[in-house]
């Protein structure tokens, strides 16, 4: 008809696409509580009771503050720590209106392990992870772990060396009925929604690969309860967390791993600010790591965490 305009099909949906990610987003905002401590309580029965924050290393939740803020720092020997949810290596406690025990896991360990080391106290900020780094530049964090070294990184962050471990394999993961969605690289260009982790880092040919329709949520949880709903197509995510969310979360009828894998060794650090009043020190936190490291002690944390 004249003066009518031909709908682009593929346009449209990624249009829907963007907007169901976005009231999926609002909707996992407002159940986030429950989800949390439905799979804490968990994680909790999987775990000795032992390895949750004890009270003299406080915790502040700002997951589902609007603003994500902090408060200005008044402690100069207290060091605060990003720690987003991402089992083993971290991971959210039940609790999460309280100020402690509410994290838990092997970055945690190490880091209050760290701080002891450094004669510092130590708090534990709960922020979803893009929010972590937004604040780790912005100087209102000192430090997170399990943070893999970019060149934007290294603009505003020192990685304490040496790395704490090496990972690992991401894993694209799809429903059931889609298990051979991916069985190469190249199956990524077709016209799917693969989901992401807003401002994580996975490989560089996936990260730079513009050709990919990517849609980025704030965390893993969100990623996998699109996928079960088919609101996203694939999602990427190391193998060893998502494998353990799965588990827990009772979708693994639901879900499926993709032939196609990328294996990749690739360091591991603790990250410190720039902006940090830590900063300066630097060369300590270096030795304070590398003395953990040498005595077995990160190794023992690793193996005790991961029932090896």
């Amino acid at each position: 008809m004249k003066g009518c305009r031909t709908l682009n099909i593929e346009r449209w949906k990624n249009l829907r696409i963007n907007f169901i990610t976005q009231l999926e987003s609002v909707k996992t905002a407002i159940n986030d509580l429950h989800k949390r401590n439905t799979v804490s309580i968990l994680i909790l029965l999987a775990y000795p009771c032992n390895i949750w924050a004890s009270s003299s290393q406080a915790t502040i939740d700002i997951t589902n503050h609007p603003s994500g803020i902090i408060s200005d720092r008044t402690d100069d020997q207290t060091i605060l720590m990003g720690a987003d949810d991402w089992p083993p290596w971290v991971i959210h406690g039940p609790n999460a209106s309280s100020s402690d025990p509410d994290v838990a896991g092997i970055d945690i360990e190490i880091a209050k392990a760290l701080s002891t080391k450094l004669a510092l106290k130590i708090k534990f900020v709960r922020c979803p992870w893009a929010r972590c780094l937004t604040l780790l530049k912005a100087g209102k964090l000192d430090i997170v772990g399990s943070i893999f070294q970019t060149e934007e990184r290294k603009s505003f962050a020192h990685f304490i060396e040496p790395a704490y471990v090496n990972m690992r394999s991401n894993v694209f993961y799809t429903i059931q009925s889609k298990s051979d969605l991916i069985t190469r690289y190249e199956d990524l260009h077709k016209k799917i929604a693969v989901g992401t982790v807003r401002d994580a880092s996975y490989f560089d040919q996936f990260d730079n690969d513009t050709a990919i329709n990517k849609y980025a949520l704030s965390d893993d949880h969100q990623l996998l309860w699109m996928l079960k709903r088919g609101r996203l197509d694939v999602v990427i995510g190391e193998e060893v967390v998502y494998d353990y969310y799965i588990s827990q979360l009772n979708l693994w009828r639901d879900l499926s791993k993709s032939k196609y894998r990328y294996n990749e060794t690739r360091e591991s650090f603790f990250a410190l600010s720039r902006k940090s009043i830590f900063a300066k020190d630097l060369a300590k936190f270096n030795k304070a790591l590398s003395d953990l490291i040498h005595s077995g002690e990160v190794n023992q944390i690793i193996n005790k965490m991961t029932n090896h």
